[in-house]
């Protein structure tokens, strides 16, 4: 069997759709671990998922709160520069930890959120298949696909 990684944002949406397909998958007898932010390790463990952490340092216990609560005190392109830097500060993240953290695990393919637009890097830089699990079709940027309209 196969053991899978999973690379996602750590915010409810991405993870409620990305742990039931990882349950799925231990059903059908692979393995899986997540690889993210410290803040999703206890709902991970709850779903019966392997967890590995990156960024402790920069992303503490309690950092997803306090980024979503200072977000809700935003609005207009404020909240939007705000988002993108919290996006840009997590992939940097999981470009520096998750391909070492990985290996080690011995993960041989990856399930990566469209949120998480580092996966397939991830993934690339570790020469492991990846396949992007798109759960939200705003977000997709395939260019063969049309937008929605």
């Amino acid at each position: 069997m196969t053991h899978f990684g999973i690379i996602c944002p750590g915010s409810t949406g991405p993870l409620n759709t990305m742990l039931p397909l990882g349950q799925e998958l231990q059903q059908r007898g692979h393995r899986v671990t997540l690889c993210g932010g410290i803040d999703t390790q206890s709902k991970v463990e709850a779903a019966g998922i392997e967890f590995v952490a990156v960024g402790e340092k920069e992303f503490p216990l309690g950092s997803t709160a306090k980024s979503f609560a200072k977000l809700g005190e935003l609005s207009g392109l404020a909240a939007l520069r705000y988002t993108v830097e919290l996006l840009e500060n997590m992939a940097i993240i999981k470009l520096r930890d998750a391909p070492g953290l990985l290996q080690e695990a011995v993960v041989e393919a990856l399930l990566v959120n469209q949120g998480s637009i580092e996966g397939g890097t991830v993934a690339d830089i570790i020469d492991i298949p990846f396949v992007t699990v798109c759960s939200a079709v705003v977000l997709n940027r395939e260019p063969t696909i049309p937008p929605q309209c």
